[in-house]
């Protein structure tokens, strides 16, 4: 019986450790993937920064769901280009974003059906942050991982939007 006890408790603490390094891998993964974004907003907005942000609304059907590039040139995508002085002027709001509001998620079967896409940017192409939001699972894509989705995803890019995509996303 002491055995069969034995083993149990083993098991309990193998299961408990690999939950405990599965939260905390994609975490630090976040906090790698949004460190050159957090060091770039946290002092002077460089001049050469660049805001894109593409849509569609949230509930616009479409035959097959669609990658970012689909979503590119979609011909009702919708397309915002922010420059270096409007950001500057909006500046908080960019760094209400850091590794610590988000909240990873297990990659699992997720997929990407792209209705908003923003990509900050410096002049060299410089990726520094990268967001898709589907709205169909609750999760979005920041930097390449997986996260719950998270109102300062939308906060970010809100004084960015007209009257109209603000309506649209119900923003």
């Amino acid at each position: 019986m002491k055995l069969k006890q034995f083993v149990l408790f083993l098991l309990a603490v193998v299961l408990l450790g690999n939950v405990a390094i599965g939260c905390t891998v994609p975490e630090s993964q976040l906090e790698k993937a949004l460190g050159n974004y957090e060091k770039t907003v946290s002092g002077e907005i460089p001049d050469d920064l660049r805001l894109t942000v593409y849509y569609v609304g949230p509930k616009f059907l479409t035959r097959h769901p669609l990658s970012v590039e689909d979503l590119k040139n979609f011909s009702m995508t919708q397309k915002i280009v922010v420059n270096s002085e409007e950001l500057a002027a909006n500046a908080e709001v960019l760094r209400k974003l850091d590794a610590s509001v988000l909240q990873p998620v297990e990659d699992g079967d997720f997929y990407i059906n792209a209705r908003l896409y923003y990509v900050l940017e410096t002049g060299e192409s410089e990726i520094l942050l990268e967001v898709i939001i589907s709205e169909i699972n609750g999760t979005a894509v920041v930097n390449g991982i997986n996260v719950e989705s998270n109102p300062v995803l939308y906060e970010i890019i809100t004084p960015f939007l007209t009257a109209e995509a603000r309506d649209l996303w119900g923003l």
